[in-house]
């Protein structure tokens, strides 16, 4: 399971995956949808999980994307 995943094992399971720098939330959104994917995340005490469900066809997409969000994401300076 890919949510499960520390941030490191996920950054060595895509180091193969040229990542692609998606920008807007819409973006990532619609990245997912393209794939006919269908994106979600939720949290609990203890933790937050960020999940594509896709069909096996598509994992390394799914990958990607996932690994966008979570090792390129950037933040405004406000």
């Amino acid at each position: 399971m890919v949510a499960s995943m520390k941030p490191e094992a996920l950054e060595k399971m895509t180091a193969g995956i040229p990542l692609r720098r998606m920008g807007k939330p819409l973006e990532i959104a619609q990245a997912a949808d393209e794939i006919g994917g269908q994106m979600n995340a939720f949290t609990d005490r203890e933790q937050t999980v960020f999940y594509v469900k896709v069909l096996a066809a598509h994992f390394e997409r799914a990958v990607e994307i996932v690994a966008d969000m979570l090792l390129r994401s950037t933040f405004a300076s406000e």
